[in-house]
């Protein structure tokens, strides 16, 4: 099976998504599983956190050597997409930053969500046996906002501060799901409730304002 996925067709896709979801009142289209700081290549705790967040309630609430973690989400308005022989993705980004307060309790807890401006991030994109892999590589993340803090106010001198580590943080995380884990086609169908089909032998090949995705598909018949 052949397909051509087109600018026009890829956005209309990520436009139902959009509405579909602020319909229901959630001013996100799409949310990442966390991604815990200490597995990025430069590892961050709350230690690591806390000298950046210094005259808030950080230090005191979470103390020392506790995990943390990030929650992105891509919100605000309607992300567009273009295709040159890769993808740009141009969106807002929202920063659930969470950590324990309690290195022997699996609950993480809200510090406080970053916003960034609208951003821009170029990628490459492929597919390695049923795995989607897209690599992100760059972004020109600026950060607008911090909201629901609960240390307290941050100050605008620490955002700006913040900015460089945490584009790095943000890149690496995104590449981390999206291209060192990929996305498992099969999986996704399953999660769609899609059982009773699969894909064989896979391949995307980009072009200037299309993709190209050939396919085998494998029917269950027990399934229908």
């Amino acid at each position: 099976m052949q397909l051509y996925l087109s600018e026009y067709l890829i956005e209309s896709l990520v436009n139902v998504v959009y509405y579909y979801n602020n319909s229901a009142g959630i001013d996100s289209i799409l949310k990442l599983p966390p991604i815990n700081l200490k597995n990025l290549p430069v590892p961050l705790y709350s230690t690591e956190l806390g000298i950046f967040l210094i005259g808030t309630s950080f230090s005191k609430d979470f103390g020392m050597g506790k995990e943390c973690q990030i929650v992105a989400q891509v919100k605000g308005p309607v992300p567009s997409i273009t295709l040159r022989k890769g993808i740009q993705i141009h969106a807002e980004l929202g920063l659930d930053l969470e950590c324990k307060k309690d290195s022997s309790s699996e609950i993480f807890w809200q510090v406080m969500t970053i916003n960034t401006n609208y951003m821009n991030l170029n990628a490459t994109i492929n597919i390695e046996g049923q795995l989607l892999k897209m690599k992100i590589n760059d972004a020109d993340l600026s950060l607008k906002s911090v909201t629901d803090s609960t240390i307290g106010p941050v100050s605008t001198g620490v955002l700006n501060a913040l900015i460089s580590i945490f584009k790095t943080i943000v890149v690496g995380i995104i590449n981390i799901i999206t291209n060192d884990r990929g996305i498992d086609l099969n999986a996704a169908l399953k999660e769609l409730g899609i059982n009773f089909i699969s894909f064989g032998k896979t391949t995307l090949t980009p072009f200037d304002e299309y993709f190209l995705f050939y396919t085998s598909l494998i029917y269950n018949v027990e399934r229908f």
